[in-house]
């Protein structure tokens, strides 16, 4: 299964630091480690052009 999520960010914000924290609390998750099947989330990380 493949879950693809955008965060939007406000400008200044580290988007590897968002992928990293995202990666932290996929790996963390209850719902995602106790489905049958295997879960890969795709972050991307969009800077919003305004604050």
């Amino acid at each position: 299964m493949r879950l693809a999520v955008t965060v939007r960010v406000a400008p200044g914000t580290d988007p590897e630091a968002v992928r990293e924290l995202a990666a932290r609390a996929h790996r963390a998750c209850y719902v995602a480690n106790s489905l049958a099947v295997p879960v890969e989330v795709v972050t991307e990380v969009e800077v919003s052009p305004r604050g």
